[in-house]
């Protein structure tokens, strides 16, 4: 994940499997681009990732708890193709 983010971006171990990262100054399809660029490299494991964007009433909880349903709905969608 390190070679694929910049320095400054900080990357947290959230639980077991999960990482949260703080991808500041760039907007969702640029995260986006960046976490499909580390999936291709660690090609064979497979990542799920959930993106929120900040906002400006957001607490650390809410914004993480917005990633975590959206990585729960790509997850979704990957078990429904067939």
């Amino acid at each position: 994940m390190r070679a694929r983010l910049r320095s400054f971006d900080p990357i947290i171990r959230y639980g077991g499997d999960e990482f949260v990262c703080g991808l500041g100054g760039m907007g969702l399809a640029e995260a986006e681009h960046r976490f499909d660029a580390i999936g291709v490299a660690i090609a064979g494991v497979g990542i799920s990732v959930g993106l929120a964007e900040f906002e400006p009433a957001d607490t650390a909880d809410g914004l993480t708890e917005r990633a975590d349903e959206a990585m729960l709905r790509v997850k979704a969608a990957r078990r429904s193709r067939p």
